[in-house]
Order: C-alpha cells, then sequence, then structure tokens
C-alpha cells in the first residue's frame, strides 16, 4: 500500500475515532503534520501521565499492525485490522475499531472499553 493511500486511510480511521473516543476533551487533527492531539479527560490522563498526547499516523498504523496479528482484541476487530492492512478498500472504519487502535497507539492497549 502506498504512502498517499495509507496516509488517507488512517485520516478516515481518526474520523471514525472522533465518535467512538470518551477519554479525551479536544482531539486535533493535521493532515499535513499526520499527528493526532488529544486532550485527555481525568481518567486517562492519570493513565498517560500527562494531559495531552500527540500521537502520529506512523504510530497508529503500528497499533493496527499489532491489532491484525491477533490476540489483543476481540476477532471482529482484528479482522478490521486486517482488511486495513491487507484489503484497505475493504476496512470498516467503525468508530469501536478506531478508539481501540488510537488507543492503544496512546497507551499500548486497550485501557477504557
Amino acid at each position: 500500500m502506498n504512502k498517499e493511500l495509507q496516509a488517507e486511510l488512517v485520516s478516515d480511521l481518526i474520523d471514525a475515532a472522533g465518535y467512538g473516543i470518551n477519554w479525551a476533551v479536544e482531539a486535533v487533527q493535521d493532515d499535513a503534520a499526520q499527528t493526532y492531539t488529544l486532550t485527555l479527560d481525568e481518567d486517562a490522563a492519570e493513565e498517560a501521565g500527562k494531559s495531552e498526547v500527540v500521537v502520529t499516523y506512523a504510530q497508529i498504523r503500528t497499533a493496527i499492525r499489532k491489532i491484525a496479528k491477533g490476540g489483543v482484541l476481540n476477532p471482529v476487530l482484528t479482522s478490521s485490522a486486517k482488511d486495513f492492512v491487507f484489503r484497505p478498500d475493504e476496512a470498516d472504519l467503525d468508530s469501536d475499531f478506531a478508539d481501540a487502535a488510537i488507543q492503544i497507539a496512546v497507551f499500548g492497549e486497550v485501557v477504557f472499553g
């Protein structure tokens, strides 16, 4: 998959994440810089050890590849990750998957939900 398509898919995933993430109070997506900046709520800030985090599109792609390997999330979300990696035109970028992928990029695991 080329880098332009990868960036577009991550951008779409971040859009979907906005509907599922309830552990951040504000989020700013910067497609040009390929970053996603989240201002965390109190519980998430305690978990992360800081009130704001910046994740790169590369970190999000790494999180998705981790999910695709299996054993991290339920089979439905694992299948979505595999589609994202291997069949991007078939990828289901729903808010549950997007939230989980962003959490793994931020915390290294799914902490909330």
